[in-house]
């Protein structure tokens, strides 16, 4: 007997005509709200060819091609941590930029909803459940936080990577998925390293000398912040290292170049975390490869000695190390020890439920004189998730993280495993994925929640989906 091949889920023609529909409305009215808010507005008809290229990127995307749903990805990531004009962090006011981007989260949302039974299947199953719960409980807290409204959009740029990744792992393997991310990080440091140098004031991060700010060295590119940069260099880099085979095939010479404008970026950008992520995360990956181990001992050996050799001189190489020439900005972790102690006390204040998602960026920086600066976030990942969601989100959190950390131990996931050291080692220092909005941490994050390695990216409703096409070997 012949057997019917498995049909490949495709969005009705009338489920993508509604799709399109709504999305023309809704550009057309929010283009209309503008140019009756602001008479000049007239000006912003230069941007109707834009905004058609993106209904048709959609409309592409919502009928189910390839490429269309990996450019909106390119796109999203691109946009997710890059500032196009200069304001101050306390300004939370809505512009174009701040439309730009949830633009870009909706459609994300809007391709999940069009797979909308691949979508749920995916959130509901096996250990994907813990992560569904951790995000509704992050945007019940919203309506907690000082500002609901930025609260809610905070949260909502987190859940639309989510439920994107969980709509396309029938379709795509991780491999792909993280081709389109480094795409996206090699765009934004190549713009960036223009903008270093076409445009200081835009490209280099400001610093404050006494009472004025001045613009430094550090390459803030297009993110506005070198830490920021530093981020998205710093897993572009790691993703070469998970790909390289794939990069190879296209080039000999390709993955030799993008090594080379990520790792100038990420020198430039003098993010001593981001360097060092890096080059554990890399180190990890390759001793549990098995191969080159022999250069990697003889790295750790290296560096083992030349720790003693220093430790007479510890004051001195602080000092050397230090950005501001002081050693206690390295003993305190540039006042991160202040930053925990006030998150810290002010959790207690509010130990299970927190004080809403994204209320950090209007809480903390009132406590500027306890801290040393106007910190926006706690500058540690669970100490952020305290702060913001409780001990409720911690816990959720930490089964959720430790089960998929497992079960990718256990099925032998060595490119989600470097994926999670990733955002775990990039948490100590920073709040990682849950800032506030959505940063490139968020969206790695995401994407190791959601998807699998090879034919084990599949949920047990699709499986005969997803058997039609061959994974990719990762590296």
């Amino acid at each position: 007997m012949t057997e019917t091949p498995a049909r490949r889920h495709v969005p009705s023609r009338s489920a993508a005509d509604v799709a399109l529909l709504v999305a023309g409305l809704s550009i057309g009215l929010l283009y209309a709200i503008l140019i009756a808010a602001e008479p000049r507005g007239l000006a912003l008809l230069a941007i109707v060819p834009a905004l058609a290229v993106m209904i048709l990127v959609l409309w592409r995307a919502l009928s189910g091609d390839r490429r269309m749903i990996m450019l909106v990805l390119v796109a999203s990531v691109f946009v997710i941590d890059s500032m196009f004009r200069v304001r101050s962090y306390s300004d939370k006011s809505i512009d174009f930029q701040i439309l730009l981007k949830v633009g870009t989260w909706a459609l994300l949302t809007m391709i999940a909803v069009s797979r909308l039974s691949a979508t749920l299947s995916t959130i509901l199953s096996g250990e994907r459940l813990l992560w569904t719960i951790l995000f509704c409980w992050i945007m019940f807290t919203t309506v907690l936080a000082p500002n609901p409204v930025y609260a809610v959009v905070a949260g909502f740029s987190m859940v639309a990577f989510f439920l994107f990744f969980a709509s396309i792992t029938t379709r795509f393997s991780l491999e792909d998925v993280l081709m389109a991310l480094l795409a996206a990080t090699v765009l934004v440091a190549l713009v960036s390293l223009v903008v270093y140098v076409a445009v200081p004031s835009l490209g280099r991060s400001r610093v404050w000398v006494g009472n004025v700010q001045v613009i430094s060295g550090r390459l803030a590119g297009i993110t506005g912040n070198a830490n920021s940069i530093g981020r998205m260099c710093c897993i572009g880099l790691i993703i070469i290292v998970l790909c390289w085979r794939r990069l190879r095939a296209f080039s000999t010479f390709l993955p030799w170049v993008l090594t080379a404008i990520l790792g100038l970026t990420l020198l430039l950008s003098n993010s001593r975390t981001s360097m060092l992520v890096a080059l554990v995360v890399i180190g990890v990956h390759m001793l549990v490869r098995g191969r080159n181990l022999h250069i990697l001992v003889g790295c750790m050996a290296a560096l083992f000695l030349a720790f003693l050799a220093i430790m007479p001189f510890s004051n001195d190489v602080l000092i050397a190390l230090s950005r501001s020439g002081r050693a206690d900005e390295l003993a305190t972790g540039t006042s991160r020890t202040l930053i925990w102690s006030v998150v810290t006390n002010l959790s207690w204040q509010r130990p299970f439920f927190g004080w809403g998602y994204g209320s950090s960026v209007f809480i903390l920086p009132q406590y500027e004189r306890f801290m040393g600066h106007a910190a926006p976030h706690a500058h540690n990942m669970i100490l952020q998730l305290w702060f913001t969601t409780g001990f409720v989100g911690v816990v959720l959190f930490l089964l959720a993280i430790m089960s998929r950390f497992t079960l990718a131990v256990v099925r032998g996931e060595r490119v989600i495993i470097a994926l999670l050291l990733y955002v775990i080692l990039n948490g100590l220092t920073e709040s990682s994925a849950f800032g506030s909005i959505a940063n490139i941490t968020s969206v790695v994050l995401a994407l190791a929640a959601v998807m699998r390695e090879g034919p084990l990216n599949v949920g047990a409703p699709h499986a005969a989906e997803a058997a039609t096409r061959r994974m990719p070997r990762l590296a």
